[in-house]
């Protein structure tokens, strides 16, 4: 059973020993040049940054998102109740109300240790 398990091993490892071993370059063949150097980052335009606007009404605050002058989202936090947002992602000018889930979204939950 041992010399099984040793041929075995040696044939999974005699591949990987002749993959390790230096080479010589084929004839014919020609080094490969450095290569360039990575682009630099790329800086984000200062005019797409969104512009925030808060202001109160009858105790709600809406944030008002703009880009260019175009109104894009509003962050709206009732007095009463949960936060929501309206986007405008159609492009029509019409809004779409997008509830803010995430504070109720709740993973699973495991007892890892109890004392």
């Amino acid at each position: 059973m041992r010399t099984a398990a040793a041929a075995f091993l040696t044939i999974l490892v005699l591949p990987a020993y002749a993959q390790s071993v230096a080479r010589e370059r084929p004839p014919g063949t020609v080094p490969l040049d450095e290569p360039p150097p990575p682009p630099a980052l790329v800086e984000t335009d200062p005019s797409l940054a969104p512009d925030a606007t808060t202001t109160r009404a009858n105790g709600d605050v809406v944030q008002e998102y703009r880009v260019n002058g175009k109104l894009f989202m509003e962050r709206i936090t009732p007095r009463v109740g949960k936060q929501y947002v309206v986007i405008h992602d159609r492009g029509d000018g019409t809004m779409t109300r997008q509830d803010n889930t995430l504070d109720t979204l709740r993973g699973p939950q495991w007892t890892l240790w109890e004392f």
